[in-house]
């Protein structure tokens, strides 16, 4: 039986069959830490639900808090607006306050620590 409803000859096979609960699904392996796994098996002894059930019910509950916290915004990573455009030309225009104006990629690579301090 594939996603067609089942026939009547497969409904006196399993009578326990319910027709109402039929829905479309998709197997979704997934690697499931040992002790969530616990957790889903405890749930799902004391709401009588299957594991399954439990995984899915948590996900459709948990979506939607997932979602908002997770969202990516604007693209933004701060809330700190930038600077204007022309505090930015100033500050950028003025090579001879620049450190680093005369020095070399081998004079930098000099100041550059090879060891993290510990």
């Amino acid at each position: 039986m594939s996603r067609e409803i089942a026939s009547e000859r497969e409904l006196e096979i399993c009578p326990a069959f319910d027709i109402r609960f039929v829905m479309a699904t998709t197997p979704f392996p997934i690697a499931m830490p040992d002790d969530l796994l616990a957790e889903i098996r405890a749930t799902a002894s004391e709401t009588h639900l299957s594991q399954a059930d439990v995984i899915r019910q948590s996900v459709k509950a948990g979506l939607p808090k997932v979602r908002e916290q997770f969202k990516a915004d604007s693209g933004r990573v701060t809330n700190v607006d930038p600077l204007p455009d022309d505090v930015l030309e100033r500050i950028y225009s003025r090579l001879e306050r620049d450190e680093l104006v005369g020095v070399t990629a081998k004079e930098l690579t000099q100041f550059q620590s090879q060891e993290e301090p510990g």
